[in-house]
């Protein structure tokens, strides 16, 4: 039959195994839930970068219809000063 000391120290060796086991358990959950986290972060920054590039494909399209409106608005100004000047003679 072994000692109070012997018993004593294979408790703790059991106690030892069951908390580096629990250790170890956290630790696999933890780096799932990171590995989780790290996915949704990666979706989410391909997601803003599309809808980046998407903002401005279309500021891009809207400033050369404003560019074509503001050239026909200043040929059209042109045409009536020429009118007006000949209006003038």
């Amino acid at each position: 039959m072994p000692e109070f000391s012997e018993k004593y120290l294979i408790f703790l060796n059991a106690k030892s195994t069951q908390l580096n086991d629990l250790v170890y358990f956290i630790h696999a959950n933890l780096e799932n839930e990171n590995q989780s986290i790290n996915k949704i972060l990666t979706e989410i920054k391909d997601r803003n970068h599309s809808s980046t590039l998407e903002v401005k494909e279309s500021f891009r399209i809207e400033k050369q219809a404003m560019e074509t409106k503001m050239k026909e608005s200043m040929l059209a100004k042109a045409e009536i000063e020429a009118s007006l000047d000949l209006l003038k003679d």
